[in-house]
């Protein structure tokens, strides 16, 4: 496979998450995309409750049977353990429950139309940018490229036009590789 120069790619592919960015359909489909993920349960609390049920269901049936006389040392021991067990879980449980921050919509909206028109020279703008949108892109030797969007369902055809039209077509005395 011949050189291809990163920064080529790379100039190209920020600019056109950032175009992406400014389509108020896409933006609003990927604010309720977002919104859904949020809403699906998280896996582990489901657990969690789960097992602070069964703890209060033994340390129930360890007090039932201390109220019927069965006093022992296991038994003080392992309500003991039940009880120390329980704090934790409740404590994971808080824990898990805090960590799972839901965004609003309008949160959603306002942080991704922070991007529109930011400066994508910056270094921490383009970074931001490749991270939230871009799944790969694909360089092949007869010099295409496919670019896979995170918010798609498949991979982002993209055409020399297209190109041409976001750089313009000084780009193409640089020789770069042929988009599809």
């Amino acid at each position: 496979m011949k050189a291809v120069k990163k920064q080529w790619i790379e100039d190209f592919v920020v600019a056109e998450a950032q175009t992406k960015l400014k389509d108020d359909k896409l933006i609003e489909r990927i604010a309720d995309a977002v919104i859904a993920e949020q809403n699906k349960e998280n896996a582990v609390i489901p657990l969690l409750r789960q097992r602070l049920t069964d703890t209060e269901k033994q340390i129930d049936n360890m007090v039932g049977a201390i109220a019927q006389g069965i006093v022992t040392p296991s038994t003080k021991r392992k309500l003991n353990e039940l009880e120390i067990e329980k704090s934790e879980l409740e404590i994971q449980l808080l824990q898990e429950e805090i960590s799972q921050k839901l965004l609003t919509r309008e949160q959603i909206l306002c942080f991704l139309h922070q991007f529109r028109n930011a400066d994508i020279t910056l270094r921490e703008v383009r970074i931001w940018l490749i991270d939230c949108f871009v799944n790969a892109v694909y360089v092949y030797d007869n010099d295409k490229f496919f670019v896979s969007l995170n918010y798609t369902d498949g991979t982002e055809k993209v055409t020399k036009d297209e190109i041409e039209e976001v750089f313009g077509s000084t780009m193409a005395m640089s020789a770069p590789p042929q988009f599809f």
